[in-house]
């Protein structure tokens, strides 16, 4: 199973980091979902893509509290993480 991680500040909507398609550690969508949950805390919604057969979800986006490592002001990190 192919991912790519993209890393959002919602408070200025600027992508500070994105990942090259990688593999991940497992097949299992399930075990992928939980290891995002321990890493990127929150899901809040899936990612939706249309196909020809339907709506299929092609990953999650994930947020939580971070802070900026300059100022130390808090800010909401979004994790776009999209499955292949």
């Amino acid at each position: 199973m192919l991912i790519r991680e993209t890393a959002i500040d919602t408070n200025t909507n600027a992508v500070f980091s994105e990942t090259h398609i990688f593999e991940a550690f497992t097949d299992s969508r399930n075990d992928l979902f939980k290891a995002c949950q321990k890493e990127y805390v929150r899901c809040v919604s899936p990612i939706l893509i249309e196909t020809r057969y339907g709506t299929k979800v092609a990953g999650w986006v994930f947020q939580k509290k971070d802070h900026y490592e300059d100022t130390n002001e808090p800010f909401i990190r979004e994790t776009w993480v999209e499955v292949q």
